[in-house]
């Protein structure tokens, strides 16, 4: 959701990099998680397929399972750039504190709608935790 507000704040670098280190971190734990959660899933397909050619049944071996999605670079990307910046303070738009600060993405909700079906916590977060 993209907010069109003509305010800007001074903020800290150092606040924002804290949060931002924060929210990166979380958002690794979430892609790790979802990451474990993929695999079983897919094996646990790959192997009933797998049991049904074994038993001799002919069917489809067509597994359709959505990659969890991982949006770690977006936070380096922003890390690396706020380390570079030489003064001790930022100016923040709407879009780049709810980004930064408030942790609200443009592509939060797909990262949500892909990752809850392996990660439930990733699913908490779509209930607002």
């Amino acid at each position: 959701m993209n907010m069109h507000l003509d305010i800007t704040v001074n903020c800290q670098k150092s606040k924002v990099l804290t949060r931002l280190r924060t929210n990166r971190e979380r958002h690794a734990e979430l892609v790790k998680e979802a990451r474990a959660g993929y695999v079983a899933t897919a094996r646990k397909a790959l192997s009933q397929k797998l049991d049904s050619l074994a038993s001799g049944r002919v069917i489809s071996v067509y597994v359709s399972l959505a990659v969890p999605l991982d949006y770690t670079s977006h936070y380096d990307t922003v890390i690396a750039m706020l380390e570079a910046h030489t003064g001790e303070h930022i100016e923040l738009g709407a879009t780049e504190f709810r980004n930064l600060m408030e942790d609200k993405w443009d592509w939060r909700e797909q990262f949500i709608g892909t990752n809850k079906l392996y990660s439930s916590e990733t699913a908490k977060l779509e209930e607002g935790g």
